[in-house]
């Protein structure tokens, strides 16, 4: 299949939706150390939407009009997902202000790291990385530890990321990248801090072991699927009744 027709047909399997209110969100109890942790992902949504952006400046010449539509719109889904998840993190009970303090600090050192990456590699590569080995993690944590009210603006935002994590691992194979040793590094620091407290929260079952999320943001990028949480492309979400069966995220299978 060309490059045009993916980018056509991804184009055509977008879903507009609006950005929704939260009104005294609870997650699952012991998760809100957590929870605040995967929150704070949201501070990579602005970035990923300029990278997006500067990928499509840069490779204009050979992407094709599909293309550029596609990475256009994937441009304003970021924004729309930093509204709304600034809006979950506001109205969302979590973490005490003391961890909270010192969460936001740490998440600020990480997201400093971030940009250094999109400084000195291909913009479309550190955007496909967070896509497939981060924000991925992170939207399961919302869906199964997260709450009502966090598990529906997970499934919105995951159907948008599963064609952004498509449209970038495409570009990111038609140009030849390579994931750098160093960026690799990154990945598997942050993701080993955003679960680090889930051992100790006391939550039954596989959404409770921080090194399922652990293996699945590396399987997700070096593999393409993670078989374990399967069951999360099945998942019944509210206004799932809208959409058809293959355009759903789909964690457990291959995104690029």
């Amino acid at each position: 299949m060309s490059e045009q027709l993916i980018f056509q047909r991804l184009l055509s399997a977008k879903r507009d939706w609006a950005v929704m209110p939260i009104q005294n969100g609870h997650c699952i109890p012991g998760a809100e150390k957590t929870i605040q942790k995967a929150l704070e992902a949201r501070h990579l949504e602005l970035p990923v939407g300029q990278w997006i952006k500067e990928c499509a400046n840069r490779e204009k010449k050979w992407l094709s009009d599909y293309g550029i539509l596609l990475l256009s719109s994937n441009f304003k889904d970021e924004k729309k997902h930093d509204s709304q998840l600034n809006y979950a993190y506001s109205n969302i009970s979590l973490a005490n202000l003391t961890d909270k303090l010192q969460i936001e600090s740490e998440s600020r050192s990480l997201v400093s790291k971030w940009l250094k990456m999109g400084d000195k590699y291909h913009p479309v590569l550190v955007t496909w990385v967070i896509e497939q080995s981060i924000f991925f993690p992170v939207l399961t944590l919302y869906r199964r530890l997260g709450g009502t009210q966090l598990a529906i603006v997970s499934a919105e935002i995951s159907r948008d990321e599963s064609i952004h994590a498509r449209t970038n691992g495409t570009i990111v194979n038609l140009l030849g990248l390579s994931i750098p040793s160093d960026l690799d590094d990154l990945r598997q620091q942050t993701i080993e801090w955003l679960v680090s407290d889930l051992d100790e929260s006391g939550i039954d079952g596989k959404y409770g072991q921080s090194q399922n999320y652990i293996d699945q943001s590396f399987q997700l990028l070096h593999q393409g699927s993670y078989a374990k949480f399967k069951d999360t492309s099945f998942a019944v979400m509210p206004g799932f009744f809208e959409t058809h069966r293959s355009h759903l995220p789909k964690y457990g299978r291959s995104q690029i």
